[in-house]
């Protein structure tokens, strides 16, 4: 009987060693097929690349002129681009040899961007004098048929259509000004396209009455 107790005693002793072996060998360090199942944290490539875009540097600008071409390089024989309104404002971001980048890139291959030149170009919001714009629009609709004789009287029909946003000054510019029309021979009706170029974006004025209609 007493060798039957050492028996299980012995063997008792065994099993607990293998116990306490697989404890502090494996349990407590786990396999590197466990440590490969824990999530890995992945950082965004996009963020990483927002993180180190940098704001460009520009200066606000007021256009004084009406109408200012937009050229593609710092020179006035260069692509015309574009046109600016009077008062518009714009982003400067670079200035050369009298002339302003208002466009924040330049094509790497042909070298083109958008620069207007520095005399149309202020930090000073221009005033709106009656006398500022008398000259403004007189500048913008130059072109008018029978102008000379009729001056004053087409600047006032001309500010009204403005004011009234009937027309834009980039309206007026396609034509710089207004044509008389034929439909009205007896009458001193003048006409630009306001809007579009079809036929019903015609936009008349009477120099008699004062009347503004399509």
């Amino acid at each position: 009987m007493k060798k039957i107790l050492i028996g299980l005693l012995i063997l008792l002793f065994i099993a607990g060693g293998a116990g306490a072996v697989y404890y502090f060998f494996f349990y407590q360090n786990p396999s590197e097929s466990d440590e490969a199942d824990e999530p890995m944290v992945e950082v965004s490539e996009s963020a990483a690349f927002e993180e180190d875009l940098q704001p460009i540097p520009f200066t606000e600008y007021f256009v004084i002129s009406p109408g200012v071409e937009v050229f593609a390089k710092p020179t006035f024989e260069s692509q015309v681009v574009g046109k600016t309104e009077l008062r518009e404002v714009v982003k400067v971001y670079e200035e050369r040899n009298r002339w302003s980048r208002v466009q924040s890139w330049v094509n790497e291959t042909t070298g083109k961007s958008q620069w207007i030149y520095n005399e149309h170009l202020s930090l000073e919001n221009p005033g709106d004098t009656v006398q500022e714009r008398y000259r403004d629009i007189k500048q913008l609709i130059v072109r008018t048929d029978d102008f000379e004789q009729n001056e004053a009287r087409f600047i006032e029909l001309t500010d009204q259509v403005l004011q009234s946003q009937q027309c834009s000054q980039s309206d007026l510019e396609q034509l710089q000004g207004w044509i008389r029309s034929f439909n009205y021979p007896d009458e001193p009706i003048y006409y630009s396209y306001c809007g579009g170029l079809d036929v019903e974006d015609k936009l008349y004025i009477n120099l008699d009455n004062g009347d503004i209609f399509r």
